[in-house]
């Protein structure tokens, strides 16, 4: 005999046994293509501006990426051409001969990667007769690059392309897009918004607390601690070495609710919570302890009840702050702290594309 445990679950036949049904057809698309932009400005001129229009195609935002020609009298760069750091080093080592040698050859290099903005990451199509204006403004050389000798080098960016996928989809499917909208109904499109802000502490000092929200409270908050000297840019530092900084303690509070709950002991130093909490915060698995120890030391703060990709919890509002120890004190250049922060949010577009928000965008 064969029963339930649950007498209300659905019954399913698995797939290989469900040989009476085709898989469905797409019948939404007419049309696709990879559309090519120039920059609206000459090349060199800052900041870079590009300028979209999308017509009668939807615009698929998950799918765009940025071509960068650049050519070089320098040492090393990481924007795009990436490779994987060593773990005790970011200014040597294979990781950093990988990038170095891509300009080695002819000077030259051509890249292409995503642009990382916030709204491109959601996956819902963006509405026809849209217009979007980006603007890209590049960091300066110091920033750039690294190099191992005193040799002044420079970095020239020689052109732009920004690569976009537009559809042309069936006429049947745009004409009930747009009846709905003609009905006062929204086109609605959730995503999570991303805020950096960064917060310098003076050398000498042995603590440092800040407000960094008063009204919406994070769903996620990820803090990272860099020399002062290394994030405004030299060429013989990395602006991407996140150390530890003699940190005694650390911790989030939201409406008085502390996070961690319990603190970290980091006087014996002993990050292993710390590393813990950011692997299954982001569930990354490609990033090694020895990496986190020396120049990847990032801290997670997850408030989120119950983490879903495809759900939303209930805002809430209310303060939140930052709070720091050291055991030590702040060396000669200061630390600037970077707080890069996670937001459940909802951007909508009426028929006359007019945008709404249900946080500031």
């Amino acid at each position: 005999m064969f029963k339930k445990i649950d007498p209300d679950s659905e019954t399913q036949i698995p797939s290989p046994l469900d040989l009476f049904v085709s898989k469905p057809v797409n019948v939404a698309f007419q049309d696709t293509n990879i559309v090519e932009y120039s920059p609206l400005n000459s090349n060199g001129a800052v900041p870079i501006r590009f300028s979209i229009n999308s017509g009668s195609t939807y615009l698929d935002l998950s799918q765009r990426r940025l071509g960068i020609e650049t050519s070089r009298n320098f040492d090393d760069l990481e924007l795009g051409g990436f490779a994987e750091d060593d773990e005790t080093t970011q200014t040597s080592g294979v990781g950093f001969e990988k990038r170095r040698n891509n300009f080695i050859i002819n000077s030259e290099f051509n890249t292409i990667a995503h642009l990382d903005v916030d709204f491109f990451k959601q996956k819902k199509f963006l509405l026809n007769e849209t217009l979007i204006d980006i603007e890209l403004t590049p960091n300066n050389t110091d920033f750039m690059l690294i190099v191992q000798d005193k040799t002044t080098y420079s970095l020239a960016i020689i052109d732009y392309k920004l690569y976009v996928k537009q559809h042309h989809i069936l006429p049947q499917i745009d004409e009930q897009i747009q009846i709905s909208l003609k009905t006062d109904s929204l086109a609605k499109y959730p995503y999570t918004r991303n805020i950096v802000n960064t917060h310098y502490i003076s050398s000498g000092r042995y603590d440092y607390k800040a407000t960094l929200f008063n009204d919406f409270i994070p769903k996620r908050i990820f803090v990272a601690l860099v020399d002062g000297k290394a994030f405004n840019g030299t060429l013989n530092t990395s602006p991407f070495e996140f150390k530890q900084f003699n940190i005694q303690n650390i911790h989030i509070s939201a409406n008085g609710k502390l996070m961690p709950n319990y603190p970290y002991d980091l006087d014996k130093h002993d990050f292993s919570r710390c590393f813990k909490d950011l692997v299954e915060t982001t569930e990354n698995t490609g990033l090694s302890y020895e990496e986190y120890l020396t120049h990847t030391c990032i801290f997670a703060f997850d408030f989120q009840s119950h983490p879903l990709k495809n759900v939303s919890e209930l805002q809430r509002i209310g303060t939140t702050a930052l709070s720091i120890k050291f055991s030590k004190a702040v060396p000669i250049h200061g630390i600037q702290v970077i707080v890069y922060t996670e937001f459940d949010s909802l951007i909508a577009f009426d028929y006359s594309r007019n945008m709404t928000t249900s946080f500031p965008v």
